[in-house]
């Protein structure tokens, strides 16, 4: 159905730039009609659309859908410049942790851009479970959610006590590090944990007490880099892992 955004509507949508407030709705927001197509495909519950084309609206069957102008979308995107449809996706219920496959534990990430990377990465290599410390930036971030582009809509994300999930399991866990064995030389287990620490400070020593295994990605002679972005280095690892793995 058709219909025209009120004011008090395009307040409420604009509040889910918030964290606390896509806490309280159990929504977020996807803008680009390429990034919302891998949401529908998987699923997800598409509760409102707002778009400033009209031929989009076929494409929402049984879904509210707002036609609203430039100006009025310019006033609820989180994007410098606004794309022709934005759209509020409800949240889906957190599962329970699978002791399968390479599993991500970020350990306070807060870069929005570094985490939509992980996500991303972690889809095409065919990861699908993630845990995300209290501390790490909020999954449905706008600039996660951008960064990701749709790859969420495949993952399973949990929030949870890192150290909760190492104590609970008996999967070996892995943390790249200075010292530590060179990953390339390194047979890492098809089900495995996988920690990645915060940009600045790294892993938690809480974490690398509780590690299996140490990994160091090798240099090149004569390196001038003082070390890897999170997300090169987990990239770096993942690709390492498909490849030993792949069927």
């Amino acid at each position: 159905m058709n219909r025209k955004a009120s004011v008090q509507l395009l307040k409420t949508v604009k509040k889910l730039h918030q964290k606390k407030y896509r806490k309280l709705t159990g929504t977020f927001i996807v803008e680009r009609f390429k990034t919302l197509v891998p949401y529908m495909e998987a699923g997800w519950q598409i509760d409102k659309v707002f778009t400033t084309r009209e031929d989009y609206t076929q494409k929402f069957k049984g879904i509210d859908v707002y036609i609203v102008s430039t100006g009025e979308m310019k006033k609820i995107s989180t994007l410098k410049n606004p794309q022709d449809i934005l759209a509020v996706v409800k949240m889906k219920k957190e599962e329970n942790f699978i002791e399968k496959n390479l599993t991500l534990l970020l350990d306070d990430i807060q870069d929005p851009g570094n985490l939509g990377t992980i996500i991303r990465t972690a889809e095409w290599f065919g990861i699908r479970q993630m845990i995300c410390s209290p501390g790490t930036v909020d999954v449905y971030n706008p600039k996660v959610i951008q960064s990701a582009m749709g790859a969420h809509a495949r993952m399973h994300i949990m929030h949870k006590e890192l150290t909760n999930i190492i104590k609970s399991t008996k999967l070996p866990v892995y943390i790249a590090d200075t010292n530590g064995s060179d990953l390339f030389r390194t047979k890492l287990p098809e089900n495995m944990l996988l920690v990645l620490g915060n940009e600045g400070h790294g892993i938690s020593n809480e974490l690398k007490i509780m590690a299996s295994q140490t990994v160091t990605i090798p240099y090149a002679h004569g390196k001038l880099s003082e070390s890897l972005n999170v997300s090169v280095a987990g990239s770096i690892i993942i690709s390492h892992w498909f490849a030993l793995h792949r069927s």
